[in-house]
């Protein structure tokens, strides 16, 4: 008997399977705050305003309501994290003892030690770690003394952070603020620009003061969370001061009434534009002559 080849067609139906993924939602409201402080050489001469400043905006923290928790690490060319997730009501002032200026700027390993450490504490608490949590980092200076982190490792890990309801203020002196911070991924509108003196200190934890009570006002789950955390210093990124040297800066800053608040101005004064239609009147050295209401 001899083979037959025959021809069969084979019929295959794809069946298209849905699957729900369940994601957990934070709902507690608390808010852990670190603040990641310059100790570098360079802040010997502001170091108690410094010191005052942040006590000051300690005790502001401590009298409001609700729950939060606070870390502080300083940073010069050597780390130390001086507490670590303690209750802000019951969180110690600083002293000279503790905080004074020694040593180089090694911001990026300070910033990736601080947020490897604080990932990893807070992950320990399951679904009761904080719903929300905002990095205050002040300095005088730029990054010149890191070992451990890059610049591309800083990115990436704000970026992770960023995705799991962290908040970043960058406050800063002696640089450009906004190029520093927008480098590795600190929004326009969670950044400061801030003169190194006692002035221009007291006025940078005035605003963080603001920006932190904001924060932890808000609730994570609103539609608008995502935006409005990425403007708690700034919300009109488009109010640009012009150097004659050719530099950009915010600034001016419209505080909650509507008056206008003043930090360093690189160079003369030759242009203002705002989406704000706002007048007012600045001098060459950055001060504000009028306050104008919306």
């Amino acid at each position: 008997m001899a083979d037959k080849k025959k021809k069969v067609t084979t019929t295959t139906v794809t069946t298209t399977t849905v699957t729900e993924e369940i994601v957990k939602v934070l709902t507690n409201n608390k808010t852990h705050i670190i603040c990641i402080l310059d100790r570098s050489g360079s802040m010997a001469s502001i170091m108690n305003d410094s010191i005052g400043g942040f006590n000051t905006f300690l005790k502001q923290q401590r009298e409001l309501p609700g729950e939060a928790t606070i870390s502080v690490a300083l940073f010069d060319d050597k780390y130390e994290l001086v507490y670590d997730n303690v209750d802000i009501k019951k969180a110690e002032n600083l002293t000279d003892k503790i905080w004074f200026a020694r040593g180089t700027t090694a911001l990026y390993d300070a910033l990736g030690k601080t947020i490897n450490t604080e990932k990893a504490n807070l992950a320990k608490f399951g679904d009761e770690k904080p719903a929300k949590v905002l990095v205050c980092i002040v300095t005088d200076g730029q990054e010149n003394a890191s070992h451990e982190f890059k610049i591309d490792d800083i990115r990436k890990l704000i970026k992770d952070c960023e995705d799991d309801n962290w908040n970043f203020l960058y406050l800063a002196a002696n640089q450009d603020a906004f190029a520093v911070g927008s480098s590795f991924g600190v929004s326009v509108g969670n950044t400061l620009n801030f003169t190194a003196s006692g002035a221009g200190v007291g006025q940078m934890y005035n605003t963080a003061f603001a920006s932190a009570t904001s924060y932890r006002s808000m609730d994570v789950n609103s539609n608008n969370f995502k935006k409005m955390s990425k403007s708690l210093v700034n919300d009109d990124p488009d109010f640009l001061v012009r150097g004659s040297d050719g530099t950009t800066n915010l600034n001016n800053l419209l505080n909650t009434t509507g008056s206008i608040n003043t930090t360093s101005v690189t160079g003369d004064i030759t242009t203002v534009t705002s989406k704000k239609d706002v007048p007012f009147t600045l001098t060459a050295d950055g001060s504000n002559t009028n306050n104008a209401s919306k």
